[in-house]
């Protein structure tokens, strides 16, 4: 099968190609399978989108030729992402170990990720200053980070979102990060519902959420497992590196279960937020919480300046299991194909008619 420019209706044997020749606005409709390339720089707005199933990307070798990002959308390009039901993996960098699945790099738009799968990466998806909204629904990031980091280069995380404008989550699953954290935003807004976060036996993970400059953040209707291997305490960290940079900054953290599976006790927030030379930290509410073996609810780099703490609940014991399912699959969340599916096939059989492609696929 051919991978499709949808938007004019040409068939392309890689997805490099299809790349190259696509326009401004334009949707790449690639059919399932595993695609082995060196992908070209991406320098204006496209939509990547696997269809019949996930399209899985990846280089012929771990570092990529252009030493960053599978998928990479240059510094300044002003363009737009979106990728929708794709498999990316298996991306890495020597010295800088900050090798990335997607790099969406400083001065670009929107990117917007959907129904996809970012593993065994160094940061599944690494996001530049500048960018306005990154999006991330029904997706996956797995096995990402790096085992090997000595703490003197780049540490590298399951999800990285630099100073964005912001950044959303829903229905999305973090998972078995190698090293530090399954998800650090130093976005301006920061919004997380809806997912779970579970490091796993063997994960190093740090954080599970670090914020750490703090921002407008609200984490709500989430489940979050801390592992027993987790070098340290704390399960939420806002603020902290090393004064707040965001005006106004707030934490709400609402209706979430949080639990823990470290011997050595764990924290649900560290707040080292900071307001300025007053030295107080900025407001944090933490309510109708549930807690599985957690000891200690906040801790504080700063006098509270406004916590509120309602309606939370602490047991120990046995917790509750977690689905490990991917978000894509579950409820009425699956993967949606939508009416340029039924242009694919109708392109792919008028090609087909003229002429036989080989299939766009490396073994």
């Amino acid at each position: 099968m051919s991978v499709l420019n949808a938007t004019d209706g040409t068939s392309f044997l890689t997805v490099s190609a299809a790349i190259l020749a696509s326009s401004a606005g334009d949707v790449i409709l690639i059919p399932t399978g595993l695609y082995v390339e060196e992908f070209p720089l991406i320098t204006h707005s496209l939509t990547l989108q696997g269809v019949g199933g996930m399209a899985q990307l990846r280089t012929p070798n771990p570092t990529p030729a252009n030493d960053r990002a599978v998928l990479m959308v240059p510094f300044n390009a002003g363009a737009d992402l979106t990728v929708r039901n794709l498999e990316i993996f298996g991306a890495s960098r020597p010295i800088y170990t900050n090798g990335a699945g997607i790099l969406f790099e400083i001065g670009n738009g929107n990117l917007r990720v959907y129904d996809s799968w970012f593993h065994h990466n160094e940061n599944g998806i690494l996001v530049g200053d500048g960018t306005n909204i990154v999006e991330i629904v029904r997706s996956e990031f797995s096995f990402n980070g790096n085992p090997t980091y000595a703490g003197t280069v780049s540490p590298a995380h399951n999800l990285y979102v630099n100073m964005a404008n912001s950044l959303t989550v829903t229905d999305s699953l973090f998972h078995s990060v190698r090293t530090h954290h399954e998800l650090k935003s130093r976005a301006a807004v920061t919004t997380i519902t809806n997912s779970r976060f579970v490091d796993g036996p063997d994960s190093q993970a740090s954080y599970s959420i670090d914020l750490p400059n703090g921002g407008i953040a609200r984490i709500e209707n989430n489940v979050i497992v801390k592992g027993p291997l987790a070098p340290n305490r704390y399960i939420i960290h806002f603020g902290g590196e090393p004064v707040t940079p965001w005006p106004n900054s707030t934490l709400d953290i609402n209706g979430n279960i949080i639990i823990s599976e470290r011997a050595d006790g764990a924290t649900a927030l560290f707040n080292q937020s900071r307001d300025g030379p007053a030295g107080f930290s900025f407001p944090a509410s933490m309510t109708n919480n549930t807690f599985y073996n957690v000891q200690e609810l906040v801790r504080t780099g700063y006098p509270p300046s406004d916590l509120t703490l309602s309606g939370n609940v602490m047991l120990s014991g046995t917790a509750p299991s977690v689905s490990m399912a991917p978000p894509w699959q579950s409820g009425t969340s699956a993967v949606p194909e939508p009416a340029s599916v039924l242009l694919l096939a109708g392109a792919l059989v008028a090609a087909m008619a003229g002429r036989r492609w080989r299939r766009a696929r490396a073994a």
